[in-house]
């Protein structure tokens, strides 16, 4: 029987009066041969050397920056402000304006101004794009495409239960990250303006087109009265008096609502504010986000340990005799 299903046995029972005194002496022998095969010293000088080149590496990796804003689009329930939420977390909504806010213009743009098409960061292929597995931040295109490599850069984060969004660019230089981070706010909240200015221009112009037809439909129903209030009294049709004046009512109500709403179009024109606000602007990051001293000590202390036990159970001395064999 062999050692490691003898022991197997004993494990399972747990009494050793049960075991042949052959069968004891076996496991005794198979014990000693795995107590000698691991080489405790081996394993501390492997765990050791793990570590020491482990914190030789930490100093040259690569840092990476994210400047982070968070913004909060206004829900339809905040007043008379024209939203383009049109009911409570409008999910397809939202996600139009990611797709703005992530879109190659935008950042083609933060990179034209910024003066960015000629940065190294950003026209040359990032040694991390293959060890990026949760998002596309360290990604990158051949060399070249400065903005598509920017925009690879882009890392927006949405909760689906609210309507906030959190963005940010990752650059090795964190006041860069900050920068790029912040004019991007602009640009979209700008794009946004626009929209929404866009909007109330297009209903100012449905609201003078309704004053126009109703101002010109008032001028003929004044005449229509007028002419029929000029024949006498006996040949007055009281009945079609009666529906012109309620008509000439009408058509006052549609003009008054008419330019009721080219002046509220007018006022939202003249504010200055979006559809979103900033709730924390673009800092510059005072620590790297990647990569993380948690993680790494964790990951370096666990690799330390496995390379240790590796070491520990080599039989070097045979491996020595084999080689000058």
């Amino acid at each position: 029987m062999k050692a490691p299903a003898v022991n197997k046995f004993l494990r399972h029972f747990q009494d050793l009066e049960l075991i042949e005194p052959s069968l004891k002496s076996q496991m005794w022998i198979a014990d000693q041969s795995i107590k000698r095969r691991f080489q405790f010293k081996s394993f501390l000088s492997g765990t050791l050397v793990c570590l020491l080149c482990g914190l030789m590496v930490w100093p040259l990796l690569p840092r990476y920056y994210q400047a982070q804003t968070t913004l909060v689009f206004r829900s339809p329930e905040q007043g008379d402000r024209i939203s383009f939420l049109k009911q409570d977390l409008d999910e397809k909504a939202i996600q139009s304006e990611l797709d703005i806010l992530s879109s190659p213009v935008l950042t083609t743009e933060v990179v034209k101004r910024l003066n960015l098409q000629n940065d190294l960061e950003f026209i040359t292929t990032s040694p991390l794009a293959a060890l990026n597995p949760m998002s596309n931040a360290w990604s990158a295109t051949p060399r070249g495409d400065a903005g598509r490599n920017a925009l690879s850069r882009l890392s927006i984060q949405h909760d689906r239960r609210s309507y906030t969004v959190r963005f940010g660019y990752f650059s090795k230089d964190p006041q860069k990250s900050a920068d790029m981070t912040a004019l991007l706010t602009t640009l979209y909240l700008d794009e946004l303006r626009a929209r929404k200015n866009k909007l109330i221009s297009r209903d100012a112009d449905i609201a003078r087109s309704r004053l126009l037809s109703a101002t010109f439909r008032q001028t003929q129903l004044a005449a229509a009265i007028e002419e029929l209030t000029a024949l006498s009294s006996h040949t007055i049709d009281q009945n079609a008096l009666a529906d012109l004046i309620s008509e000439k009512t009408k058509a006052i109500q549609i003009a008054n609502t008419a330019r009721a709403d080219i002046e509220g179009a007018i006022a939202r024109a003249s504010a200055e504010d979006a559809d979103a606000d900033v709730i924390t602007p673009a800092l510059t990051p005072l620590s790297p986000l990647f990569p993380d001293p948690m993680i790494f000590a964790a990951a370096l202390f666990s690799a330390s340990l496995i390379f240790g036990m590796i070491v520990g159970f080599v039989d070097f001395d045979r491996l020595f005799r084999i080689y000058k064999a």
